[in-house]
């Protein structure tokens, strides 16, 4: 009877392994959307108490743009060169929030590309998923990052 408990027992986690590997496999290879319904959204905590739908998301652009801004270093020779421009960085943003695929799509330098994407992969990592149909999908984000001496 113990026997015949444990094996059923095991049947059960074998089967609950087998559906998460199944989940994971299914939410990676989801296709990655451009456009979709409600767009992704940077989490902030500070922004979530906020009710209005149109206020919270305003919080939590500002607060991405403070992370960006308060962790970026201009790198020292693209500011002796006088070097100024916007580097635009790509990533998915997939159905759990979770950030990959980074690329720069518009560079200006390899220094300033290379901080601008160390900066987004590394201090923007929560998001809000985006939703297409009010179900949360994988969605292609844009972020552009400015570089302006001043």
């Amino acid at each position: 009877m113990f026997i015949k408990a444990l094996s059923v027992l095991a049947l059960l986690f074998t089967c609950n392994a087998l559906s998460a590997q199944a989940q994971e496999t299914e939410r990676t290879a989801a296709p990655v959307t451009k456009v979709v319904d409600e767009m992704p959204r940077f989490y902030s905590y500070e922004c979530e108490s906020i009710m209005d739908e149109d206020k919270r998301k305003q919080c939590a652009d500002m607060a991405m743009l403070e992370t960006v801004y308060k962790n970026i270093t201009y790198p020292p020779n693209a500011k002796k060169d006088g070097i100024e421009g916007t580097v635009v960085i790509s990533f998915t943003i997939d159905m759990d929030g979770m950030t990959s695929d980074f690329k720069v799509t518009r560079s200006i330098r390899e220094d300033l590309d290379q901080e601008a994407l160390r900066v987004v992969r590394d201090k923007l990592v929560e998001w809000e998923p985006g939703k297409q149909k009010g179900m949360p999908v994988n969605t292609q984000f844009n972020m552009p990052v400015r570089f302006r001496l001043k």
